[in-house]
């Protein structure tokens, strides 16, 4: 009897122990639950006309981001709105207990029509379980927005300021170039300002005032006035101050002066050389000859210097 009641006992304990192993193969073998949840939203439900629409679908679960097999979500069906652009993110969030919960958004723009109320249609998205299997769909409501007056764009504040001091800047400095421009003509007309005279006008008063034609010495007067003709015309056509003989002096003026003139020139200057040379007196009707044809030649030089200048101003 005994024999039988210890036997009983380790066939029931043998028994529990196979049904408890096989109770844990079952519960190893059997995948973890995880539910999917579907949320659709607006960043803002008042929208002004100038702005966008941001409409997001986001799809959440817990565990892997492979865990679900999302199939392809159509568009929304829209009323007063158009799509401007989309995009979408995965993120992956830690939870306690070692759980991650996976994060799927798709973003929409979209760009009012019309004031009023627009609209966005409910979504049907299918999914796949690829750890158990199953399949199902899930469906969002319609999503309505106000659409309200467009408000001032501020991204031409930045230009329209820039463009204000501009104008600013141009403005003052007109008015200072101004400033400047009158002071420094005020102070131009405060000086006054010495007449362009010619070369032989500068001569014809060095004669006058160098050359006495009632001198009781008219052989030292030649020299003066030989000096003092030939100084003008080395100031006249710039040519080089230097000893030079009556002969090169021509030579230099030929082609610079008309020939008749030059050929009077070439008369007053050897008279002149023959008393210089001679060291002899000259009669004083002589010297005012020599005297007066220097000063004729200075006055034809002059009167030709004012046609040039008066031409000049004209063209």
């Amino acid at each position: 009897m005994r024999i039988v009641l210890v036997v009983e006992f380790l066939f029931l304990a043998i028994f529990r122990i196979l049904f408890a192993q096989t109770a844990d193969s079952s519960a190893l073998a059997t995948p973890a639950a995880s539910s999917i949840e579907l949320r659709t939203f607006v960043e803002e439900n008042k929208v002004p006309l100038n702005r966008q629409v941001i409409f997001h679908i986001e799809l959440a679960w817990n565990g892997d981001l492979s865990r679900y097999q999302i199939e392809k979500i159509p568009q929304p069906l829209l009323t007063d709105l158009v799509m401007e652009g989309s995009g979408s993110s995965n993120r992956i969030v830690p939870l306690k207990g070692g759980v991650t919960r996976a994060i799927k958004t798709i973003s929409y723009q979209f760009k009012p029509l019309e004031l009023g109320m627009a609209y966005i249609d409910g979504i049907s998205v299918k999914y796949r379980d690829t750890v158990t299997g199953t399949e199902g769909v899930l469906n969002s409501q319609r999503v309505m927005v106000e659409i309200t007056d467009a408000v001032p764009d501020g991204s031409g504040a930045g230009s329209r300021a820039l463009l204000f001091i501009i104008l600013f800047v141009i403005f003052f400095g007109t008015i200072f170039y101004f400033i400047i421009v009158y002071f420094r003509r005020r102070k131009q007309a405060a000086v006054p300002v010495e007449p362009v005279r010619s070369t032989a006008e500068i001569y014809l008063e060095k004669l006058s005032s160098e050359v006495d034609l009632r001198s009781n010495d008219l052989a030292a007067m030649c020299g003066r006035l030989s000096r003092l003709f030939r100084d003008y015309f080395r100031q006249e056509f710039n040519l080089p101050y230097q000893e030079s003989s009556t002969q090169e002096l021509l030579e230099q003026l030929t082609g610079k002066i008309e020939p008749p003139q030059l050929e009077r020139v070439k008369q007053v200057l050897e008279k002149l050389d023959v008393v210089k040379f001679a060291a002899g007196s000259i009669d004083p009707a002589e010297f005012a000859n020599l005297y007066g044809n220097v000063e004729t030649l200075l006055i034809q030089r002059k009167q030709l210097w004012e046609t040039q200048q008066v031409q000049s101003k004209e063209a």
